[in-house]
């Protein structure tokens, strides 16, 4: 679970830009394998006022 501070409705929607790759996001890790994640959920409103707390239900698979 990931719980971000969307100041507004472009922030929120380049987050789930970041995790909503097809393939979901690579993300390196510093001793050599990487994590690969994607968005399961969320709980955002892309038609409410902002800001809003959102939180993002996210898969982790950890790959050395």
């Amino acid at each position: 679970m990931l719980r971000a501070r969307c100041d507004t409705a472009q922030d929120y929607e380049e987050l789930r830009r970041l995790v909503d790759e097809p393939h979901g996001r690579r993300l390196l890790d510093p001793v050599g394998g990487y994590w690969d994640v994607h968005r399961i959920a969320d709980d955002g409103w892309p038609d409410e006022t902002f800001p809003q707390e959102v939180n993002f239900q996210l898969e982790w698979r950890y790959t050395a």
